[in-house]
């Protein structure tokens, strides 16, 4: 199970500028990111917005394995970066290198800074008995930065790949065959026309043909396929 932070909210607004608010703009983020994991069949549950030691209950009580705080910064600064808390462990730790890593894979292409990975001892950080990292996403008082927050297909597009790095785990092991390529975190695929994969588990495969759908999606270099037999596979 993944439980979502969506950072302020309840009567804080969070940072705000350039006519915005920290606290609507992490929830709708985090509100895009369960929509997108739930599609997979993964447990995802937003804490509920009130003090930090509440939504740090909530998550221990869920029995969570990835609690995710998404924030936006302020501050005079520009671009992205994540925490985890100083003495976390090894799992943890890839986690946020694959989280962080995968969300600079585009934003670099749409020229955000990557501010790095991080460490601090943030109460939600510390508290939680799972896996736990926090995301702060651009600066709202920074006018390039402000500028794709207020775009919904920017917003979209970091939610997408915050669903993708984080979701790993609890999707289902997907692997190619023939010509195709397809990677099991970010159902994406970059394949022939047609291309017969195994998707379920290892022991319990289902063959299914992807049939090229000649649609490209927001995301540069990767196109969308459907899968010609059982569940669809690509993203609207």
């Amino acid at each position: 199970m993944i439980v979502l932070d969506a950072g302020h909210g309840g009567g804080d607004p969070g940072c705000v500028g350039n006519g915005m608010k920290e606290a609507d703009l992490t929830l709708d983020i985090c509100e895009r990111i369960k929509k997108r994991l739930e599609r997979y069949q993964v447990v995802v549950s937003i804490a509920p917005r009130g003090e930090l030691s509440e939504r740090v209950k909530y998550a221990n009580c869920c029995y969570a394995e990835l609690f995710l705080s998404i924030h936006v910064n302020a501050g005079g600064g520009t671009g992205f970066e994540s925490y985890v808390y100083p003495e976390v462990g090894t799992r943890t730790r890839k986690l946020r290198d694959k989280i962080h890593d995968t969300i600079m894979e585009y934003l670099s292409l749409v020229n955000v800074a990557d501010r790095g990975k991080k460490e601090k001892n943030f109460h939600v950080l510390r508290e939680t008995k799972m896996s736990a990292i926090l995301l702060e996403c651009l600066f709202i008082d920074h006018a390039q930065d402000a500028e794709k927050l207020a775009s919904e297909l920017f917003r979209d597009q970091l939610a997408n790949e915050i669903h993708i790095a984080s979701g790993h785990e609890n999707q289902q092991h997907i692997c190619a065959a023939g010509n195709g390529f397809v990677e099991s975190a970010a159902l994406r695929f970059s394949a022939a026309k047609e291309c017969p994969v195994q998707i379920g588990s290892k022991h319990q495969p289902k063959l299914l043909t992807l049939a090229h759908q000649g649609r490209a999606t927001p995301r540069v270099g990767w196109r969308c396929f459907r899968l010609q037999h059982g569940h669809a596979a690509h993203r609207s």
